[in-house]
Protein backbone atom coordinates (compact mmCIF):
# COMPACT_ATOMS: atom_id res chain seq x y z
CA UNK A 1 0.00 0.00 0.00
CA UNK A 2 1.65 3.10 -0.88
CA UNK A 3 0.96 6.47 0.73
CA UNK A 4 0.13 9.73 -1.61
CA UNK A 5 2.72 12.41 -1.13
CA UNK A 6 0.54 15.08 -0.25
CA UNK A 7 -1.95 13.03 1.88
CA UNK A 8 -1.69 10.65 4.98
CA UNK A 9 -4.49 8.54 4.33
CA UNK A 10 -3.03 5.10 2.42
CA UNK A 11 -3.96 4.60 -1.05
CA UNK A 12 -4.14 1.47 -3.12
CA UNK A 13 -3.73 1.41 -6.91
CA UNK A 14 -4.60 -2.06 -7.43
CA UNK A 15 -8.51 -1.92 -4.81
CA UNK A 16 -9.52 1.71 -4.27
CA UNK A 17 -12.17 0.72 -3.59
CA UNK A 18 -11.45 -1.38 -0.85
CA UNK A 19 -9.88 1.62 0.84
CA UNK A 20 -12.86 3.54 0.49
CA UNK A 21 -15.27 0.74 2.07
CA UNK A 22 -12.28 1.10 4.89
CA UNK A 23 -12.38 4.95 4.90
CA UNK A 24 -16.30 4.76 4.90
CA UNK A 25 -16.25 2.11 7.87
CA UNK A 26 -13.64 4.18 9.80
CA UNK A 27 -15.74 7.17 9.35
CA UNK A 28 -19.05 5.08 10.97
CA UNK A 29 -16.95 4.21 13.40
CA UNK A 30 -15.95 7.88 14.74
CA UNK A 31 -20.04 9.36 14.31
CA UNK A 32 -20.77 6.04 16.49
CA UNK A 33 -18.32 7.16 19.03
CA UNK A 34 -19.34 10.54 18.74
CA UNK A 35 -22.94 9.98 19.30
CA UNK A 36 -22.37 7.54 21.91
CA UNK A 37 -20.43 10.14 24.12
CA UNK A 38 -22.57 13.35 22.92
CA UNK A 39 -19.91 14.97 20.95
CA UNK A 40 -22.24 14.82 17.63
CA UNK A 41 -23.99 17.87 19.14
CA UNK A 42 -20.98 20.57 19.88
CA UNK A 43 -21.42 23.55 17.93
CA UNK A 44 -18.28 25.09 16.12
CA UNK A 45 -18.05 27.33 18.55
CA UNK A 46 -17.99 24.70 21.43
CA UNK A 47 -15.34 22.66 18.89
CA UNK A 48 -12.90 26.10 19.02
CA UNK A 49 -13.13 26.52 22.85
CA UNK A 50 -12.08 22.80 23.74
CA UNK A 51 -9.22 23.02 21.07
CA UNK A 52 -8.13 26.68 22.46
CA UNK A 53 -8.56 25.14 26.32
CA UNK A 54 -5.93 21.88 24.93
CA UNK A 55 -3.32 24.63 23.06
CA UNK A 56 -3.20 26.79 26.32
CA UNK A 57 -2.76 23.40 28.48
CA UNK A 58 -0.07 22.43 26.35
CA UNK A 59 1.72 25.69 26.12
CA UNK A 60 1.54 25.85 30.26
CA UNK A 61 2.47 22.57 30.22
CA UNK A 62 5.36 22.79 27.85
CA UNK A 63 6.89 26.46 29.85
CA UNK A 64 6.59 24.20 32.83
CA UNK A 65 9.24 21.61 31.76
CA UNK A 66 11.17 24.51 30.11
CA UNK A 67 11.99 26.26 33.65
CA UNK A 68 12.45 22.54 35.23
CA UNK A 69 14.82 22.20 32.93
CA UNK A 70 16.32 25.89 33.29
CA UNK A 71 16.90 25.37 37.08
CA UNK A 72 18.16 21.63 36.65
CA UNK A 73 21.29 23.41 34.40
CA UNK A 74 22.15 26.30 36.69
CA UNK A 75 22.36 23.90 40.21
CA UNK A 76 24.78 21.28 38.07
Amino acid sequence: MAKDQNSTVPVSAKRPESELKTFRDALQSIRENAKAKGTDKLTMREIDAEIAAVRHAEKTKRKQIVRVNERSRHRG
